[in-house]
C-alpha cells in the first residue's frame, strides 16, 4: 500500500510539472503578478490603472493610480484588436460586472473588445461608466459577451466629447440606465425608438438597449382649496431623473374666501433630479378697493378714498385712508372748491418699481439693510404714492404730516424662508434722500406705519438653524428597527418616519419620542419584513411645535436581504479644512462596507456619499464634496453614507 501511495504522488508531481511547462510555452500563465487573497485578486490592469476582482461575485473594479485612461489589459495575453480573440488568464473567467471608478476620464480603443469568444464574462454583464468619462474609444466594449449587456451611464452625453458609436456593437437585450435618459435620447450619439423605448448605437453593427432612467417621486400638495375631484389628499407621480413631470394636476378649486391659486414653482417647467414637492396655494381673496363716500352737509360734493395696486406689488391691508385724511391734506383753496360742490378723490397707489428704481435709492436701501445684517438682501422695491384730486385738478401728496397710514403687508411666498432657515424681514423707506427701517419681524405679515410717500423696499436676512444635521445609527434586532441620533439642544420632540424603499412615506410618524432614540415595531401596520430595503428620516420639533429640521434620508438593506449589505463606516482623509472666501477645497471620503459577498444598494436609492453644510452663509458644499468659502467664519460639513451614518469636517473660512 505504501508503494502505491508513493507511485500516485510521483505521477501527480510529474503531471503538475508538465502542465506548468506547457503553460509557460503557450503563454497561458499570467505575465503580470496576480495577488489572490480571500477570493479577491488585485494587480495592474493597464498602464496607470489598478484592478480589484472579487472572484466570488465576479465584480471587477478599475481605479486610476496615475493614469485616467483604461487601456487594453496587460493580464490579457495578446495585444488584441477588433479582429482578434484575447486569451484570458485566470482568475478572470467569470466576470459579471465591470465598475470603472470615478476619476477615470477615458476608455481606450478595443479595451474589452471580443471578450465573449474568450468566455471571460457571464451571460448577463453590467458595465458602470463614471460621470468623469469624456472619451470612449473604438470598439471599446464591442462583442463583449454572448448574453445581455446593461450599461449604467453616469455621464451626461454632452460631457463625452469623443464617442465612437461602435463602442457597444453586438450588445443586445440589456438596459441603458442613466439619470440623464432624456438627454441621451436626444443627444445625436444614438438613435431613439419611442415605440419600443430603445436606443441604438451604430446602425450597421447595432448595440441596442432599452432606455431606463433613475426615477424620483414628485408630490403635489394643494393649500386653501381642493383638487378638481374635490379631494385634498396629496398626489404623487414617478418621474425619470432629467425629465419634467407629465401629470401635473389641473383644475384646482379655491376654498371659500380664497382665490388666485398658484404653484410655488411651476412643475411642468422643472427638470427633476431629486424627490420634490410642489405646492399649489390659493391666497386669501383680495379686499375690494376701499371706497368711502361721504355726503357733506349743505352741498352735493363727495369725498372718495381708494387703494390701487399696480403690477407685481405685495398684497397689503391699509387702514387710515379716509375722508378725514383727505380733508387734512387739502389746502384752503381746495377746501373752498369742495364747498362749492367739487368732488374729492384720495387714492393710494402701490406700484412695483424693481425695474425702474434709481441707483441712489438702491444704494440707500442696501446700506440700511446691511446695517441690520451684513448678509441682508433686497427682495423687491415698491412705490407708495398718494394722489389727491379735487374737481379736475390732481396733485401728489408727499407727506400727511402727523397723520399716518397703517399697513399690513403680506410677504410674497417666493420670499418665505426655506427649511432650516430663520428669515427676518425688513421694511425700508427712502424719503428725502434718507433711508429708515420701519419694521423688522420674522412674521410673513409685516405691520408698519408711514406718513411719507416715496420708495420702499422689502428686504430680508437669514440665520441658518444649525442644531439638527445628525446622522442616524440603525440596528435591526428581535423583529425591531432601533434608530438613534445626536440630541438637539432646543428640541423637545422627535418624529421618525419609515417605510420600505419604493413606497411613499406614511402621513403618520412611525414613532414619536422625547429622547434621541426610537424603536419601530411595525411598518404599514404589519410585522417588519427584514428581507426588504428601508428608508427613514427623523424630524426635530421645539416646544411650540415648530420644525427645527430633519435628518438626512437613510436608505438601508434589511438584515435578511440576500443581495445587499450596508455601509459600516466612513473614512475621511481629514477632519478639518481651511479655505479663503470664494476659494474651494475637496473633502475626500470613502465608504467601508459590511463584510460578505453582498453588494451595496444602488445610487437610485441615495448617493453613496452626501454632504451638508451647517451654515451656508459661511461655506457651501456640493454633491461631490467640494467646499466653497462664502464669508469668514466657521461651520461644520457633514458627510453621510447611504444608511445615514455621518462624519464631521470642521470648516474655517478666512
Amino acid at each position: 500500500m505504501k508503494e502505491k501511495r508513493r507511485l500516485r504522488k510521483g505521477v501527480l508531481s510529474f503531471s503538475l510539472a508538465v502542465i506548468m511547462i506547457i503553460g509557460t510555452l503557450t503563454g497561458i500563465v499570467p505575465r503580470t503578478s496576480i495577488k489572490v487573497k480571500a477570493e479577491t485578486a488585485t494587480g495592474v490592469w493597464s498602464s496607470g490603472i489598478d484592478y480589484s476582482y472579487d472572484t466570488a461575485t465576479g465584480v471587477l473594479t478599475l481605479t486610476g493610480n496615475g493614469s485616467t485612461t483604461v487601456g487594453k489589459s496587460t493580464v490579457v495575453i495578446d495585444d488584441h484588436s477588433s479582429a482578434s480573440i484575447p486569451t484570458i488568464n485566470e482568475p478572470f473567467s467569470n466576470i459579471s460586472r465591470i465598475v470603472i471608478s470615478e476619476g477615470i476620464t477615458s476608455i481606450g480603443d478595443y479595451a474589452f473588445a471580443n471578450w465573449k469568444q474568450a468566455g471571460a464574462f457571464r451571460n448577463n454583464l453590467t458595465i458602470e461608466i463614471p460621470s468623469t468619462v469624456t472619451s470612449i474609444g473604438n470598439w471599446a466594449f464591442s462583442s463583449i459577451t454572448m448574453g445581455s449587456v446593461s450599461v449604467i451611464m453616469n455621464a451626461r452625453p454632452d460631457s463625452i466629447t469623443t464617442f465612437n458609436t461602435n463602442a457597444f456593437n453586438g450588445s443586445r437585450n440589456g438596459e441603458f440606465i442613466t439619470p440623464y435618459a432624456s438627454e441621451w435620447k436626444d443627444s445625436g450619439k444614438c438613435s431613439y425608438d419611442s415605440t419600443n423605448n430603445t436606443i441604438t448605437f451604430d446602425n450597421t453593427y447595432k448595440g441596442i438597449f432599452t432606455l431606463s432612467g433613475v426615477t424620483y417621486t414628485v408630490t403635489y400638495k394643494v393649500i386653501n382649496g381642493t383638487w378638481s375631484d374635490d379631494s385634498t389628499t396629496d398626489k404623487t407621480e414617478t418621474v425619470q431623473s432629467g425629465s419634467k413631470p407629465a401629470s401635473v394636476p389641473t383644475g384646482m378649486k379655491a376654498a371659500s374666501g380664497y382665490t388666485n391659486g398658484a404653484w410655488d414653482t411651476n412643475p411642468a417647467e422643472t427638470t427633476i433630479t431629486e424627490a420634490k414637492t410642489f405646492t399649489y396655494t390659493f391666497k386669501e381673496a383680495k379686499e375690494e378697493t376701499k371706497e368711502e363716500t361721504k355726503e357733506e352737509t349743505n352741498n352735493d360734493s363727495t369725498i372718495e378714498t381708494k387703494v390701487e395696486k399696480k403690477d407685481d406689488v405685495p398684497e397689503a391691508n391699509v387702514e387710515g385712508l379716509d375722508s378725514e385724511l383727505a380733508q387734512s391734506v387739502m389746502t384752503d383753496e381746495e377746501k373752498a372748491k369742495v364747498e362749492a360742490g367739487d368732488n374729492v378723490s384720495l387714492t393710494l397707489e402701490m406700484t412695483n418699481i424693481d425695474s425702474s428704481v434709481g441707483q441712489e435709492d438702491k444704494a440707500l436701501s442696501e446700506n440700511a439693510a446691511k446695517s441690520e445684517n451684513k448678509n441682508a438682501q433686497i427682495g423687491t422695491y415698491f412705490d407708495l404714492s398718494l394722489l389727491l384730486t379735487v374737481g379736475n385738478s390732481s396733485r401728489n401728496v408727499s407727506s400727511t404730516g402727523g397723520k399716518k397710514l397703517t399697513f399690513k403687508l403680506k410677504v410674497p411666498e417666493k420670499y418665505h424662508a426655506p427649511k432650516n432657515v430663520n428669515r427676518t424681514f425688513l421694511i425700508i423707506r427712502i424719503h428725502a434722500n434718507k433711508s429708515e427701517v420701519l419694521a423688522k419681524t420674522k412674521d410673513t405679515t409685516i405691520p408698519f406705519s408711514s406718513s411719507e410717500f416715496s420708495t420702499y423696499a422689502l428686504a430680508y436676512y437669514d440665520e441658518v438653524i444649525t442644531g439638527f444635521y445628525p446622522g442616524v445609527k440603525i440596528s435591526q434586532k428581535n423583529g425591531k428597527i432601533t434608530v438613534s441620533w445626536d440630541k438637539v439642544e432646543s428640541a423637545t420632540k422627535y418624529a421618525v418616519y419609515a417605510t420600505y424603499c419604493g413606497k411613499d412615506m406614511p402621513k403618520k410618524a412611525s414613532a414619536t419620542v422625547k429622547t434621541n432614540k426610537a424603536t419601530i415595531k411595525k411598518i404599514g401596520g404589519k410585522k417588519i419584513n427584514f428581507s426588504k430595503n428601508f428608508k427613514l428620516y427623523v424630524i426635530a420639533y421645539d416646544s411650540s411645535g415648530n420644525e427645527l429640521g430633519r435628518s438626512v434620508s437613510a436608505h438601508f438593506a434589511g438584515k435578511n436581504s440576500k443581495k445587499y449589505k450596508n455601509p459600516k463606516d466612513i473614512k475621511l482623509s481629514t477632519k478639518s479644512i481651511t479655505v479663503n472666501k470664494d476659494a474651494s477645497a475637496d473633502i475626500k471620503a470613502s465608504i467601508k462596507m459590511e463584510s460578505g459577498k453582498k453588494k451595496a444598494l444602488s445610487e437610485g436609492h441615495a448617493a453613496k456619499l452626501r454632504y451638508a453644510s451647517s451654515d451656508i452663509s459661511v461655506a457651501t458644499v456640493d454633491k461631490s464634496g467640494k467646499v466653497t468659502g462664502v464669508n469668514p467664519g466657521t461651520c461644520t460639513v457633514y458627510v453621510y453614507a447611504q444608511n445615514g451614518l455621518a462624519k464631521k469636517v470642521a470648516v474655517t473660512v478666512n
